[in-house]
């Protein structure tokens, strides 16, 4: 149920999931306009709507789901609410008559056909509008509006609508219909945007309701935004829906107990510094909201060969880890001016191999990264052009970064 007029229209004002065959407030009776009694379950889930609606002179607008002979008379006589809606054909006394006029009308046309009650005030209108459209009302008559439609007519080549609205002739219960219920599709229209992503249909009957009933919310707290700002703040930029789901999640996001229930844990110490900690396993994060506990500067894991005062850390740890051949990310080519690639025979393209190998402690004391050749290469020596190891990292520290004297740099 949502309000159809006004600024706050798509606000929604009451929802009932219905909860299959065990739901008990849906097996009880209600009584009818002849006095008997009913349990018939759409009339039971209306009056648990209109509960609070009662006798107040408002206009209830329905989908074809619970639009029905049945409901509309109860809806008159009992719950003293005028009460308009799409209809199916076997909802009606008229069933049959009204079945075989629909067979006789053209779609597009916009020829109307009525069905009135002898004793009772309920009128099916039949329109040819894009197709055929049923409507019920126990308020109306049968009165042809020539104004108040304005539709987009369908053209006859290609089936597109036009871009100009034009009047057409229609009952008035379906403009009337049309004026309240195109908010009801709008208001559906702007959750199904926040609908799981478009994934609802792939979840089960519990997380589709919860998601559903999270979003009425959400749009509900965006129309009362929206008006608040009209009233308010004028002069302040209004967000967009977009933005303000955002805002709003964050917000949420906020509130509550924390998550985590046991301290989060770091060795040696959670309070520790670990700037020195290159793996990926160790220590815990912290969340910055868990009380009770003074949170650990971030973990960072060391990205290798970027850091001098880092690299020296590590070696204090792992007194071997001196000139190593690391991996990067990137390719440059080999910086050994005795690679292989170097030395071929006349006519071919002096260039360096190209590798992703390179010394962390080189690129870092020149402060440019330093590629050495330190894989399977496929390079011609003499005339068998086989595959072999090429070498240039330990040929290159063999002659600069020996410790035995008989090199310099």
């Amino acid at each position: 149920m949502c309000v159809t007029f006004g600024p706050l229209a798509t606000y929604k004002l009451h929802v009932r999931a219905y909860g299959g065959r065990e739901d008990e407030e849906m097996n009880k009776k209600t009584k009818n306009v002849e006095g008997g009694k009913s349990k018939q379950k759409f009339i039971n889930l209306l009056e648990t709507f209109f509960a609070d609606f009662m006798g107040r002179g408002h206009i209830a607008t329905m989908d074809s789901a619970y639009m029905g002979e049945l409901a509309a008379q109860v809806g008159r006589e009992v719950w003293k609410l005028n009460m308009i809606g799409t209809s199916q054909v076997n909802r009606t006394s008229a069933g049959k008559e009204v079945k075989a006029q629909r067979t006789k009308m053209k779609v597009g046309t916009y020829e109307c056909c009525f069905f009135q009650h002898k004793t009772k005030p309920l009128l099916v209108a039949l329109w040819a509008d894009n197709n055929i459209v049923t409507t019920l009302s126990n308020y109306h008559s049968p009165v042809i509006c020539t104004e108040g439609s304005g539709l987009l007519r369908r053209r006859k080549v290609g089936k597109k609508r036009e871009r100009e609205k034009t009047e057409v002739q229609c009952p008035m219960q379906n403009r009337d219909y049309s004026e309240t219920f195109h908010w009801i599709d709008k208001g559906n229209g702007k959750e199904a945007k926040y609908d799981l992503k478009g994934s609802s249909k792939l979840h089960n009957w519990s997380p589709k309701l919860v998601f559903r009933l999270m979003n009425m919310h959400d749009c509900n707290a965006y129309t009362l935004y929206k008006r608040l700002h009209e009233l308010h703040t004028p002069e302040r930029r209004l967000l967009d829906m977009s933005e303000a789901m955002s805002e709003l999640t964050h917000a949420l996001c906020q509130q509550g107990e924390p998550m985590r229930k046991q301290k989060a844990e770091h060795p040696p110490h959670f309070t520790n510094v670990h700037a020195g900690i290159f793996t990926t396993d160790l220590g815990r994060k912290v969340k910055c909201t868990t009380h009770g506990y003074i949170p650990a500067q971030p973990t960072k894991v060391a990205t290798l060969g970027t850091d001098s005062a880092e690299l020296n850390n590590i070696k204090k740890k792992y007194p071997w880890r001196q000139h190593q051949s690391v991996a990067h990310g990137k390719h440059g080519k080999c910086s050994w001016e005795g690679c292989p690639n170097l030395t071929l025979g006349k006519g071919k393209r002096k260039r360096a191999y190209d590798t992703n190998m390179r010394c962390e402690e080189c690129s870092i004391a020149k402060g440019i990264n330093g590629f050495y050749c330190n894989d399977v290469k496929g390079y011609v020596e003499g005339k068998s052009g086989e595959k072999k190891t090429c070498t240039c990292h330990l040929a290159y520290h063999m002659k600069y970064h020996r410790n035995d004297g008989r090199t310099s740099k």
